[in-house]
């Protein structure tokens, strides 16, 4: 059983790493048909999600329909939304630095 733990373990981590190096090679500019991340016929729906995320990211300062840029709509959003119990609106905690929302995608 504890064998299986670790396994388990080395597994998550082994995902997890995979997840932000395709991340990442998406931000830093990477071409999706290049991309060395996620090839395998039943992983092509990990890469597809992997880089919509990135397009946010890509998009984060350019103009939008609904508002001056993606992230004032996203705040504009988000400012109706509560954390649970506490009245606290997510827009307090998001939408404000790009590097800081990339912890939130982690």
């Amino acid at each position: 059983p504890m064998l299986s733990v670790f396994g388990a373990a080395q597994r998550v981590i082994r995902a997890f790493l995979a997840y932000e190096l395709c991340l990442h090679y998406f931000l830093l500019g990477g071409s999706y048909i290049d991309c060395p991340f996620f090839c395998a016929r039943d992983q092509i729906r990990t890469r597809v999600h992997i880089y919509g995320i990135s397009l946010t990211y890509r998009m984060w300062n350019t103009p939008h329909y609904r508002a001056a840029s993606l992230q004032q709509d996203l705040q504009n959003n988000l400012r109706n939304v509560a954390i649970p119990y506490t009245g606290v609106p997510l827009s307090f905690f998001a939408c404000h630095w790009l590097a800081g929302d990339v912890f939130y995608v982690i």
